[in-house]
């Protein structure tokens, strides 16, 4: 909005997908995948930015087939999960985007 009689904070999506993502390079994985929000989503698409930059920066080639969109909902990230476990290469670590998509995921690895 272009309202500013309120303050907000208002957190940086590139950045905490950049961070997330290098948390995970740091402890050796470079087979990362990551769960999104919808693409109309403007953080969906920042978040998946930072990820991306992250991959660069590591000198980790980027792999569309572990980008997994899903609409940040548990039954979403148990879904993404599932496909992602069904890859014959399958991912290290999974970038989920939010917490309930984790939720998700978790439930899925169970």
């Amino acid at each position: 909005t272009t309202d500013y009689a309120f303050p907000a904070v208002v957190p940086s999506e590139i950045a905490g997908g950049q961070s997330s993502t290098r948390h995970l390079i740091s402890h050796g994985h470079r087979r990362i995948a990551t769960i999104t929000g919808e693409p109309w989503m403007q953080a969906a698409q920042d978040r998946l930015k930072g990820y991306r930059r992250a991959l660069a920066t590591a000198d980790i080639p980027f792999d569309g087939e572990l980008v997994v969109e899903g609409d940040w909902s548990a039954s979403a990230g148990y879904a993404a999960t599932v496909k992602l476990l069904a890859l014959k290469d399958r991912p290290t670590a999974i970038f989920c985007q939010n917490d309930r998509t984790a939720i998700g995921c978790y439930e899925a690895l169970k």
